[in-house]
């Protein structure tokens, strides 16, 4: 029996390299893990999607509100929702533009808000 029996748990980034391990220590204990992807081919190419316990649904855009509202209202009621969806960029503040700020901030903070 593990801690996490029975529980409904969304992992954002769920199929980068910090998410993914994150994705399976939950399943070790016993969640039922639902991972949103960015693009439709991760939700059955991703080695997770061979992963019991693993649910991958694509595509959707973290950072529109009415997919990110579509994909957790399909989803059954959740124990958890772990943001792990995001990025950077580096290069020194004098070299970034506001169009990479922006890019960033939408990656990083708009995307966790919505989730």
């Amino acid at each position: 029996m593990g801690a996490f029996d029975e529980k409904h748990v969304v992992v954002t980034g769920g199929t980068g390299a910090l998410g993914a391990a994150v994705v399976r220590a939950l399943v070790a204990q016993g969640a039922s893990v639902y991972v949103p992807c960015r693009v439709a081919q991760e939700s059955t190419g991703h080695p997770l999607a061979a992963v019991e316990g693993v649910h991958l649904k694509g595509p959707v855009d973290l950072s529109s509100e009415e997919e990110v509202a579509a994909f957790y209202g399909d989803l059954p009621p959740l124990w958890a929702s772990i943001q792990c969806a995001g990025g950077f960029q580096m290069a020194p503040i004098a070299e970034t533009s506001v169009q990479d700020f922006h890019r960033m901030h939408t990656m990083n903070a708009v995307t966790c808000f919505l989730s």
